[in-house]
């Protein structure tokens, strides 16, 4: 059996990916990184048998968005999971959206399990800059009527920490062209004094929430955090 694990929404993929690695607690479980992952290495992971003679299961991570879909690599690599999805249990796990090209190319029995960040939060977290707090407090009330507030604040934790990186010059890793050039844009609306102190801002608020030490909720602070920029 093939599982595909994948989405923007690392939080909840990455439980998921620590839910079916504790359901194969009875088998010897191998992990490997995607990142460089070679054919022998594939094949023998999945042939060589445990040495506590359970049966193995495969957990690959990061390998569709590390090889070049174009090369003869990346389908010689999907040929052997295709060929391997009825005698072992494989789990692709990516921390990023896949395209409908890229899952296609899997057989029709591969389980493609999707966990995207609703796309409010995209716009809400787009909306962070001066000027636009009463926008972004609407938003922000609309999201968390539904989704975890939790989620909410790591994201935009890590908004300013791209934001502080590109005032600095630096394109943080895994940010494709597109949204490098759109959180520049956001990046111009404050200055680099502002962006560091709203970050310490943040980190502060982690570690009253963590201990305790605020007699105000997450919300409360976000809220206060918008207003403030």
């Amino acid at each position: 059996m093939l599982t595909i694990i994948h989405g923007d929404d690392i939080d909840s993929s990455y439980q998921e990916l620590t839910r079916l690695r504790d359901s194969l607690k009875e088998r010897e479980v191998r992990e490997l990184d995607g990142k460089g992952l070679t054919e022998t290495a594939l094949i023998e992971a999945l042939e060589s048998t445990s040495l506590f003679g359970n049966d193995v299961s495969i957990v690959i991570l990061k390998l569709l968005s590390s090889v070049n879909k174009k090369s003869a690599v990346f389908m010689k690599l999907v040929n052997i999971l295709n060929d391997s999805v009825e005698h072992a249990d494989i789990v692709l796990y990516e921390n990023k959206e896949l395209d409908k090209t890229t899952l296609g190319t899997f057989s029709k029995n591969t389980t493609v399990l999707s966990f995207m960040v609703p796309h409010i939060i995209f716009e809400f977290l787009d909306g962070l800059y001066v000027g636009n707090s009463k926008e972004s407090l609407v938003r922000f009330h609309t999201i968390v009527s539904h989704e975890p507030v939790e989620i909410v604040f790591s994201m935009i934790i890590k908004r300013f920490r791209h934001l502080i990186q590109l005032k600095d010059g630096v394109t943080p890793e895994g940010l494709a062209p597109w949204q490098a050039a759109r959180l520049t844009r956001q990046a111009r609306f404050f200055t680099m004094e502002k962006l560091v102190s709203m970050y310490k801002k943040l980190a502060s608020i982690e570690v009253a929430v963590k201990t305790g030490g605020s007699p105000f909720t997450l919300v409360e602070h976000i809220e206060q955090f918008v207003i403030n920029l």
